[in-house]
């Protein structure tokens, strides 16, 4: 009886045509994730982030723009502001100024001539000439009875003479001390009654 006996290895089953396919298919898929992953995601994911960028500018020119034209917007309105504070202050100290003096006007008897007065923010100076020295007085007595002057004093009163008309007559120099705060109605209010008496005065 012959025996067979093969002591070598049986050969291994060889890959198919669909085994190989599919092989190549994975390789290739694997090839795929690697080259998107190492190639193609961080390239996009750059060119995301600079299209990000490129907006965060365009945006931030135009909120910088914005900011610029609302900046010198208000830099235009506190100078309009000013301006009509200025025209304001200047409007309102001349409304002042003028109630002031025409108040001083109608307090001083119609017999004294001022020939100088200065007006500053707290006080009052006036020069004048009269031909009697009590008129000068009552002058002073109606202007202390204003409310706004602290007090109304003679500087300098002289007696002087006129050697070409041969008369006598007094020179002054008054100051009046004004009030921190006027109450520009009740300097009209005062105005007017001061007009009222010279009026009473000039009948009488």
């Amino acid at each position: 009886m012959n025996l067979d006996i093969n002591l070598l290895p049986k050969s291994k089953k060889r890959l198919t045509g669909i085994d190989a396919l599919l092989l190549a298919l994975i390789i290739i898929g694997i090839l795929a994730l690697l080259a998107y992953f190492a190639f193609y995601a961080p390239i996009n994911h750059k060119k995301t982030l600079e299209k990000q960028i490129e907006d965060r500018k365009i945006e931030l020119e135009k909120v910088t723009k914005d900011v610029e034209e609302y900046t010198s917007l208000l830099e235009n309105v506190a100078v309009q502001k000013d301006k009509n504070n200025t025209i304001s202050s200047i409007k309102d100290s001349y409304i002042l100024n003028t109630t002031l003096l025409e108040d001083i006007e109608m307090s001083l008897h119609k017999s004294i001539s001022i020939t100088d007065i200065r007006l500053t923010q707290s006080n009052i100076v006036i020069k004048g000439i009269s031909d009697d020295y009590d008129n000068i007085a009552q002058s002073i007595v109606n202007l202390r009875e204003k409310d706004y002057f602290v007090t109304v004093k003679f500087n300098v009163v002289e007696l002087r003479e006129d050697a070409e008309e041969s008369k006598q007559y007094y020179t002054f120099d008054m100051s009046i001390n004004l009030a921190k705060s006027i109450d520009d109605q009740s300097l009209e209010e005062d105005s007017q009654d001061v007009e009222q008496e010279v009026e009473n005065k000039d009948e009488a």
